[in-house]
């Protein structure tokens, strides 16, 4: 984990654009470069907003590169790299039923917090009644 921490992000690309313009293509051909030049599959990080957008990066390199995920292991969306990177589980964040108690603790009905919202590891509160700070989460 220390030479991560030391060389982590040494090299980067940024490659956005809407759907259907490429992308995949472009991270794979990258990758192969990578590749050839010696660079391990387990020193790249794939990182993108959604888990759908990282199994399909992660699919398409095993297919094309004969590797298997557990070879990948910084294709993450960026909350799960974010959550390793920081040594932190899933478990330490505030979940659906924290935010629910934390709402009544204070006498706030919290909404928004379902399970379509939390599916990317992203709660979404807002308040009943307008409060400001709530708002702000």
């Amino acid at each position: 984990m220390q030479d991560l921490e030391e060389n982590f992000m040494e090299q980067r690309k940024l490659l956005l654009g809407p759907p259907g313009c490429g992308k995949t293509y472009r991270m794979i051909k990258e990758i192969e470069l990578e590749l050839a030049r010696g660079t391990r599959p387990d020193e790249l990080a794939v990182v993108s907003f959604t888990r759908k957008s990282v199994e399909v990066a992660v699919s398409r390199a095993c297919e094309r590169f004969n590797l298997q995920p557990k070879d990948l292991p910084f294709f993450k969306t960026l909350h799960a790299l974010g959550l390793r990177l920081l040594g932190i589980q899933p478990s330490q964040i505030m979940s659906q039923t924290d935010w629910r108690d934390f709402g009544r603790s204070l006498g706030l009905d919290i909404i928004g917090i379902d399970d379509r919202s939390a599916k990317d590891g992203m709660i979404v509160a807002q308040s009943v009644g307008g409060d400001k700070y709530v708002s702000l989460l």
